[in-house]
Order: structure tokens, then sequence, then C-alpha cells
């Protein structure tokens, strides 16, 4: 009986890493994002 309750613990962690791992991802776009939107608006500047 103890196996089904390990599986069921080991299947919460690995959701719970996917889930930081999306978060993580979705972080590193927003700053990747972020960075851009900066570039573009130093070049503007540079380009005036």
């Amino acid at each position: 009986m103890n196996k089904p309750i390990v599986a069921t613990g080991t299947g919460k962690r690995i959701l719970k890493i996917v889930g930081m791992a999306g978060e993580l991802a979705d972080a590193m776009d927003n700053i990747s994002l972020s960075l851009s939107i900066q570039a573009g608006h130093f070049s503007g500047q540079y380009c005036r």
C-alpha cells in the first residue's frame, strides 16, 4: 500500500518542479522583453 503513496508524492513533486520551471521561463521571457524594449528606446535616442 505504500507504493501508490510514494508514487503520488513523487508525481506531486514532479508537477511542482514543472510548475516552477514554467514560472522561471515566464520570468525569463519578461526580462528578455524588457531588455528588448530598453534597447529599442536607447537606439531610438541615439538615432534622433
